[in-house]
């Protein structure tokens, strides 16, 4: 037990300092602020524990992992001290205050994810991905002591799937395993869960600050309902992490948008740091982010984007990502989906083959299980589609001018930036539409793939999906200037 409080406290608090050397308070979204802080402490504590198992493989134990995480939070704390005092004031937007339907709404949200905790903890992980996968190859780090010659040697077993993933899931479960014993199959999942939690608490806090509070009630009971959200906070899968990576990078590029604060790019790029050091489905998922947000700026003007500050922050996604792959370059891992399993195949030759058979199982699938299937997304997927359509036909209707953002004054914060909605949308579908094309070119046989993953990768994408619909459906209720869409 003492164990796993120390995971959760030091994950708390060195997100905390974390999030303030960005430049953010709890005063800025206190309900945000929980998931920002697990996000952050997440992705500093794996990074950590990824180079100290990678430097010194075999000369760890729990009480150098635990000194060493201690010395990186006071580290953190002693500059966000500094940071804080050289602080101006932001000039922020008076938060609003919520409804009572939505108070209601999140704490049942939250209520209801507590109970789904406890209840999938009454199991241990035995079965399934987080114990055939992420559960398995922390066991594998912790017995072989770290990342060195004898992980190498073990993941030679063919047991061990997927060796290249991102190693973000494994190495939180294995740092509990190093602290409260090897045989705890229940405290792995906490560092997940907690991820998971978060996720929940940072939809609300998106959904509250992008729409009216009726809308933002009805999509997170929607969410928090899901069969997969539920799978997601009883177990300590990967997906949860990626979702809240993609939801927070959205999230802070909106909010600098409203009220052009440098620190909410910082929390973006904390956001697409976590998904990427998670799975290798965050890299399509981040680069369709980034690209909707490219696509929306060439229609219309949004703030003036700080270059350098802008530079200094994709350094940090970009670094995790050169992490990574300098890893499994040094410990010669290859990506399955990329080399065909061994067959020497590309990802593109096998799409340009398997397509005239593969591409009927996979539309069918997809459209039934997907996008027409109230259960499994509450048909958000394709409100979203019908939503960006209509976006399209009242854009096109209209005059094609590009909308200014309005300059702040005093008492004055503009609102979202006007092309939210096509950035969101177009992101999520064309993600969806990448996974898709993933699946017609898989080297696995693809009904079993199809149905033992499709639904839970897909769901990552659900909480940015969610946020996409909330700005649609903000955007349209808003009145327009006269003579525009």
């Amino acid at each position: 037990m003492i164990a796993l409080l120390w995971v959760a406290l030091i994950t708390w608090l060195t997100g905390t300092r974390l999030l303030t050397l960005f430049g953010l308070d709890a005063r800025d979204d206190r309900l945000g602020w929980f998931g920002w802080s697990i996000m952050g402490g997440s992705l500093a504590s794996s990074l950590l524990l990824f180079l100290l198992f990678w430097a010194l493989p075999g000369q760890l134990d729990a009480v150098a992992v635990m000194l060493a995480q201690a010395v990186v939070a006071l580290l953190l704390g002693l500059l966000a001290r500094k940071r804080r005092r050289r602080l101006v004031p932001a000039v922020v937007e008076p938060s609003r205050t919520p409804s009572l339907l939505f108070r209601s709404a999140v704490a049942l949200a939250i209520a209801f994810s507590v109970l789904r905790i406890l209840d999938g903890n009454l199991v241990p992980a035995l079965a399934g991905d987080e114990a055939m996968l992420w559960g398995y190859r922390a066991r594998v780090i912790v017995s072989e002591g770290g990342l060195g010659a004898d992980y190498l040697a073990a993941m030679a077993s063919p047991a061990l799937r997927h060796e290249d993933y991102p190693l973000c899931g494994s190495l939180l479960q294995s740092w509990v395993l190093l602290l409260d014993g090897p045989g705890d199959m229940v405290g792995l999942r906490l560092p997940l869960q907690l991820l998971a939690l978060g996720l929940v608490t940072s939809l609300a806090a998106a959904l509250r600050r992008h729409t009216e509070p009726l809308v933002g009630a009805a999509l997170l009971l929607g969410f928090a309902a899901l069969p997969h959200t539920r799978g997601a906070l009883q177990s300590a899968g990967a997906e949860a992490p990626v979702a809240l990576g993609l939801l927070v990078a959205a999230d802070g590029w909106l909010r600098f948008e409203r009220d052009g604060r440098r620190a909410w790019l910082g929390l973006a790029s904390l956001g697409m740091a976590l998904a990427l050091f998670t799975k290798n489905d965050a890299a399509l998922f981040t680069a369709t982010l980034a690209a909707g947000v490219a696509l929306a700026r060439l229609f219309g003007s949004g703030r003036r984007l700080p270059v350098p500050t802008l530079a200094c922050l994709a350094l940090i996604p970009i670094g995790v990502v050169a992490l990574q792959q300098s890893f499994n370059r040094w410990a010669g891992f290859h990506n399955d989906l990329m080399t065909g399993k061994g067959s020497g195949e590309g990802l593109f030759t096998r799409l340009v083959d398997q397509a005239p058979s593969y591409l009927p199982t996979t539309a069918a699938f997809f459209g039934d299980e997907l996008l027409t299937h109230p259960r499994y997304d509450g048909l958000v997927f394709g409100l979203l589609i019908l939503a960006g359509a209509a976006a399209l036909v009242r854009w096109a209707s209209g005059p094609r001018t590009k909308l200014d953002v309005p300059t702040p004054r005093a008492g004055f914060t503009p609102r979202p930036w006007q092309h939210a909605p096509l950035a969101l949308t177009s992101a999520s579908l064309a993600a969806l539409f990448g996974l898709f094309l993933v699946y017609v070119a898989t080297p696995q046989p693809l009904v079993w793939h199809l149905q033992s993953s499709a639904p839970r990768v897909a769901w990552q994408l659900l909480p940015l999906a969610y946020l996409a619909l909330a700005v649609h459906v903000a955007d349209a209720s808003r009145p327009r200037p006269e003579g525009r869409p």
